[in-house]
């Protein structure tokens, strides 16, 4: 019966992930179909000569012209978000969301991006139109700088928003945690409990802020679920990101990628305007090919960068094995965290490659055992 039990939860699992990895392939096509079609149809030009009608103050034209084509794509895609993010999440029994909450949650999220990104925009512009050659240059140095202040602001500004935090109450708990930070030499702020639960059955855990932001996120569904031991595993987990400086290697390499983007991306888009009738780069027609050349970018790398994320787990993992006492521990926590969130232990190797930040969980526990992390 157990046997069985294992085959049917195993079937159900892949299939989870085979339905999500289908929708992930299905939103990156509707993407490029999306630019493709406003380019060779003409809907772009259509729409910069409608926008000039009601204002002729080029950056409020250039926000119009985002906002109604992010719009339009948003009411494209809002069926598949609503399936993947709603509907498969209920189905197999992994969402707490009622409809409301979903939606509520996916109109904050939009705000706040919202708010986020429309300054990044209108740089972005204001040095496409002036610098048209070099732009690319000070767009990519400013990315930097916001990834920067994303992640030491983050913690304490944007994730309240959708999470509502509160220090951690075990104090045995908070005392394992905070001596195994200091062992590495990482002073944090404060260990602090979520509320993820309020979405979600998954469990995680985080290593998040720089500097007097830095603090250790603990779902409260990973303290539900998990042994003292196990949670401390994880966390040294997260530890280790610290001790090899994955956090600002992340930040370097993303600005390395950016800006390569942006740079192959200006050519290319230098190239191919004339066919589009556009005579400068900042006509509003033509800026969804130079978001087109941006998109294929991201595609062609994301499997370096993934390929480079799996690198810092696998040596995350390994300081777990040789600075704590928990390897045991730490593999009973994968193999939780994977059921709890329905992970594919063993999916097949070219879906691992193009899409997984992380290794597999059956390669984890295999280079786990390999590096001597058999005992408890």
């Amino acid at each position: 019966m157990s046997s069985e039990k294992t085959k049917a939860d195993t079937k159900e699992i892949k299939q989870y992930n085979r339905i999500k990895i289908i929708l992930s392939v299905i939103s990156i096509v509707t993407a490029i179909g999306f630019l493709i079609a406003v380019l060779f149809t003409g809907f772009s030009l259509r729409l910069e000569k409608w926008i000039g009608t009601f204002t002729s103050h080029v950056y409020m034209a250039f926000l119009l012209f985002g906002l109604i084509l992010g719009a339009v794509e948003t009411a494209i895609t809002l069926p598949l978000t609503f399936y993947g993010g709603y509907v498969v999440e209920h189905r197999f029994g992994l969402s707490n969301q009622s409809l409301g909450r979903w939606c509520l949650e996916e109109i904050k999220g939009m705000l706040v991006g919202m708010v986020l990104f429309t300054p990044l925009a209108l740089l972005f512009y204001f040095f496409l139109r002036h610098s048209p050659l070099f732009w690319w240059i000070p767009v990519g140095c400013i990315y930097f700088l916001f990834s920067v202040v994303l992640v030491q602001l983050g913690p304490v500004l944007l994730f309240p928003l959708f999470y509502r935090f509160s220090p951690m109450e075990d104090e045995s708990l908070k005392r394992q945690l905070q001596t195994l930070s200091e062992k590495v030499g990482l002073h944090v702020s404060g260990i602090f409990s979520f509320n993820l639960s309020k979405n979600t059955k998954k469990a995680n855990a985080a290593f998040a802020g720089l500097g007097r932001t830095r603090r250790i996120l603990l779902a409260d569904t990973l303290l539900e679920h998990f042994t003292a031991d196990e949670i401390e595993a994880v966390t040294g987990h997260e530890l280790g990101h610290y001790r090899y400086g994955h956090l600002w290697k992340s930040i370097l390499s993303g600005w390395v990628f950016t800006l390569g983007g942006l740079f192959l991306s200006n050519g290319l888009f230098r190239v191919t305007l004339a066919h589009f009738g556009a005579v400068r780069g900042d006509e509003l027609s033509v800026l969804p090919l130079l978001a087109l050349f941006l998109l294929g970018f991201g595609l062609v790398t994301a499997p370096v960068q993934n390929g480079l994320s799996r690198f810092f787990e696998r040596q995350a993992d390994g300081f777990v094995v040789r600075e704590t006492n928990h390897s045991g521990p730490f593999r009973t926590a994968l193999e939780k965290l994977a059921e709890l969130n329905k992970a594919d232990r063993e999916p097949h190797p070219w879906v691992e490659f193009f899409f997984y930040s992380h290794p597999s969980l059956k390669k984890r526990i295999e280079s786990i055992q390999a590096m001597g992390g058999k005992g408890a």
